[in-house]
């Protein structure tokens, strides 16, 4: 609680069994609590005060080699870890900064919701032009999943011909 000295003028926080004797007493009288300022704003104050305004939290980039927690099998990434929080990227090099747009907004596809550096993308390049081997899950996009199928639908066309031709 907040109280006054009625002695020096002092106005201190003391705890409130203490307080309410010390008021009782005569040595004291309570401060009102402001209704308009919060404890949290009247904390939040004091902590900027003793420990100043932290800074913003500046993500840290890095190319590395990645332990699959399930298979076990190692993957080449590029991480982002913004204070705890960590992301992964494991597509392809030219998919990096890959943004889509549309009227009013857009994002970034690589899961980081912001442009990967450039020195950043250079590594990974050069990492996975370099170990084929642990390159990651890549999906392919839409046009080489319809060339595939298309593909597919023409040597299954070309079997059951062969097949009727036979007959």
């Amino acid at each position: 609680m907040k109280i006054k000295s009625k002695l020096t003028g002092e106005v201190s926080n003391v705890r409130g069994d203490i307080a309410k004797e010390m008021v009782k007493l005569g040595v004291a009288e309570y401060v009102p609590l402001d209704p308009a300022v919060s404890l949290l704003d009247v904390a939040r104050a004091n902590l900027q005060e003793t420990m100043g305004t932290p800074a913003p939290v500046q993500p840290v980039w890095e190319v590395l080699v990645r332990d699959l927690p399930v298979s076990g099998k190692k993957e080449l990434v590029i991480q982002c870890a913004v204070g705890q929080q960590k992301t992964y990227y494991s597509g392809k090099p030219e998919n990096v900064n890959l943004r889509r747009q549309w009227e009013g907004g857009g994002r970034y596809l690589n899961g980081f919701g912001r442009a990967v550096p450039d020195e950043i993308c250079e590594g990974y390049l050069k990492a996975y032009k370099k170990f084929p081997t642990l390159r990651g899950y890549v999906t392919k996009t839409t046009e080489e999943q319809q060339r595939e199928y298309q593909e597919y639908i023409k040597k299954q066309d070309a079997e059951r011909a062969a097949r009727y031709a036979r007959a």
